[in-house]
C-alpha cells in the first residue's frame, strides 16, 4: 500500500495502492466493504471528512475524487 488512513470515527480504514485501487475496510475484522479505482494513476493522498462519510482521494495527476463511504 502507498497510503493508509483511519476514519475519524475509527470504524473504517482506507488503503490506497500504486495501481489506483482504494479499499475501504471495517476495523472490526478488516474485511473489504468497498473498493474503487482512483482514475488511472496511483492514489497519492487520502483524506476523510469529519463525519467519516466521505473520502477524498488525490491521484498522481493532481485529480481529486470524492467517494461516499457509508
Amino acid at each position: 500500500p502507498l497510503h493508509i488512513r483511519f476514519s475519524p470515527s475509527g470504524h473504517w480504514l482506507a488503503i490506497a495502492y500504486a495501481n489506483g485501487i482504494v479499499e475501504i475496510r471495517e476495523t472490526k475484522d478488516y474485511r473489504v466493504i468497498r473498493s474503487f479505482h482512483s482514475q488511472k494513476l496511483a492514489a497519492m493522498s487520502l483524506a476523510w471528512s469529519k463525519d467519516s462519510h466521505y473520502l477524498a482521494v488525490g491521484d498522481a495527476s493532481a485529480w481529486i475524487s470524492i467517494f461516499r463511504c457509508e
